[in-house]
C-alpha cells in the first residue's frame, strides 16, 4: 500500500485546516496504515486516539491491532499498570455501528 498516498488522503479526510504533516512520518501512523485493514479516516481517528492515550493519558502497554473482518484499526491496553486491559475502537463521527454487524 502506498503510505504517502493513504496518509495524505487521511489528512485531507480527517483533519482541520492547518494540520501538521509530521503525522505522515510518525512511525505509529505508518504502522496503522501498513495493517491495510481500514479506510483512511478510521486510521486517522485511531492515530489521534493512540496519541491521546499514550502522550496525554499515559496508558500502559498500548498495542495497535487491526481487524480485516471489521475493517478497522483498534487499540488494546491498560489505563493503569494494575488494571485489566481494555479494547478501544476509535471511529470517525461519520462511521455508524450496530450491535448486529459493523456498518461502514
Amino acid at each position: 500500500m502506498d503510505t504517502e498516498r493513504v496518509g495524505i488522503t487521511a489528512l485531507n479526510a480527517g483533519t482541520r485546516e492547518g494540520a501538521e504533516p509530521w503525522i505522515l512520518e510518525h512511525p505509529r501512523f505508518k504502522e496503522m496504515i501498513s495493517l491495510d485493514v481500514a479506510d483512511s479516516s478510521q486510521v486517522y481517528s485511531a492515530f489521534l486516539v493512540y496519541i491521546d492515550l499514550m502522550e496525554v493519558r499515559n496508558w500502559h502497554d498500548l498495542q495497535i491491532l487491526g481487524s480485516s473482518e471489521l475493517h478497522l484499526v483498534y487499540l488494546f491496553g491498560q489505563e493503569k499498570a494494575d488494571q485489566l486491559p481494555q479494547v478501544i475502537i476509535p471511529t470517525p463521527v461519520t462511521m455508524s455501528c450496530s450491535h448486529e454487524r459493523y456498518v461502514i
